[in-house]
């Protein structure tokens, strides 16, 4: 009996505890449960609270506050492949491109497959003049939506940016059959434009000159065949004919226009006269260089050197321009100040200031300049002169321009000299 009551007293001491300790374990394994999935949803509700604050601060144009608040969430959350998307977004509409490649990358690290992300980052390098990975991306995100006419349209940009003019017109041809009857103005432009440009150009021109004073009024001619080359540059030659001071000079130009670098473009000329020289330069060379690495403020600079050696005259020697400027660009206009700085074969030093504004339109672009100074080109000496012209040139159609000139020169004490002259340019 006494083992019997010690085997229940034994039972009755032991069996509480198991109890208590079964009992204890799945509660304390509730709470647990409760208090991480309550700290879970109110983490969630924070980071969407930041997300959608980010957002406003998107939507309100704020994208350095935007770019931080996404980039907080980003270091918050490494794999929230939403914010940083939209972080890729506001670094790329602040011209942040190596940035925002840079996210939408990371992006695509996260998830592959991630169509949103691709196409922004074929966009942005598109942007960045990046054209070689900017195809390779739209044709990845073409093979996941092929249906999609916006992606057609962007991959028609990319290749006319990188002078596939052809290919471009296939992207955008299959862009508006997608379309269909919804196809835009825009997308009609972009297709008629879409083919390859000339290589030849043919110019001629010929310009008449009438002086006040007791002097033969003279004429100019000429005819320039000028081509362009797969790298843009552009080579031309050229036949010059003058008659002035009842004397006829014939002369032959050679030069081109090339781009070594994004933000320079060069001109150089050389032009040699046929025979004995009277009153053109036995041999002239320019060189032009316009310095474009910002789209609205260009500087200029311009070197001349032109020998003469006219017979029966003293008037030997080289006279040496040097022409600094700048150019102003706005939307389709163009404002350009030039001061010319010249020594003459007298060793004299005269300037000349000219301001000049440009148009460009669909059709025409017309010009309107004024200079003011003093010059001294031989066989005439040094004298004060103003000059004010006007003229425009006409896109008659693809192959076709046409152009006007008029200039009014006021050499003081001198002569009244007016000058008109037309040219047309024909472009295969």
């Amino acid at each position: 009996m006494r083992d019997g009551k010690l085997s229940v007293s034994l039972q009755t001491t032991i069996t509480p505890k198991n109890e208590n300790k079964m009992i204890k374990t799945p509660f304390r394994l509730i709470v647990l449960l409760i208090f991480t999935l309550t700290t879970c949803k109110t983490m969630a509700q924070v980071n969407d609270n930041a997300f959608q604050v980010a957002l406003q601060l998107k939507q309100k144009n704020k994208l350095l506050d935007a770019e931080k608040a996404f980039n907080k969430i980003e270091v918050q959350q490494p794999n929230n492949i939403l914010a940083i998307e939209q972080l890729a977004i506001v670094q790329s509409w602040q011209n942040k491109y190596d940035q925002a490649i840079a996210s939408f990358k990371r992006a695509l690290v996260i998830d592959p497959t991630y169509t949103r992300a691709r196409l922004g980052l074929a966009r942005v390098s598109y942007w960045h003049k990046q054209r070689k990975p900017a195809l390779i991306e739209i044709n990845q995100v073409l093979i996941e939506e092929p249906d999609n006419a916006t992606h057609w349209v962007l991959k028609g940009d990319i290749l006319m940016a990188d002078s596939q003019h052809v290919l471009a017109n296939g992207a955008y041809t299959k862009a508006q059959s997608l379309l269909g009857d919804k196809t835009t103005e825009s997308l009609t432009k972009k297709i008629a434009a879409a083919v390859p440009p000339f290589k030849w150009r043919i110019d001629a021109g010929y310009i008449s000159e009438q002086y006040d004073a007791h002097r033969v009024d003279g004429h100019s001619s000429y005819l320039q065949l000028g081509h362009t080359f797969k790298n843009k540059a552009v080579f031309y030659t050229r036949a010059e004919e003058y008659f002035s001071f009842d004397s006829t000079d014939t002369g032959v130009a050679i030069g081109g226009y090339y781009s070594p670098l994004k933000s320079l473009a060069l001109h150089a000329e050389l032009y040699i006269n046929n025979g004995d020289t009277k009153f053109r330069p036995n041999k002239q060379f320019a060189l032009n260089a316009d310095f474009t690495f910002n789209k609205s403020w260009q500087p200029l600079l311009s070197y001349k050197s032109a020998n003469y050696d006219i017979i029966n005259s003293r008037n030997t020697g080289d006279v040496i321009t040097i022409t600094p400027g700048l150019r102003y660009i706005y939307q389709n206009m163009s404002l350009e100040f030039k001061r010319a700085r010249t020594r003459n074969i007298d060793k004299t030093i005269t300037h000349v200031s000219t301001i000049k504004l440009n148009a460009n339109y669909d059709k025409l672009s017309p010009y309107v300049f004024y200079s003011d100074g003093a010059e001294g080109i031989p066989p005439e000496k040094v004298v004060d002169i103003t000059i004010a012209g006007i003229g425009a040139t006409y896109k008659v159609n693809k192959r076709v321009n046409v152009r006007f000139d008029y200039s009014r020169e006021d050499r003081k004490d001198t002569y009244i000299h007016q000058s008109i002259g037309i040219g047309l340019s024909v472009f295969f």
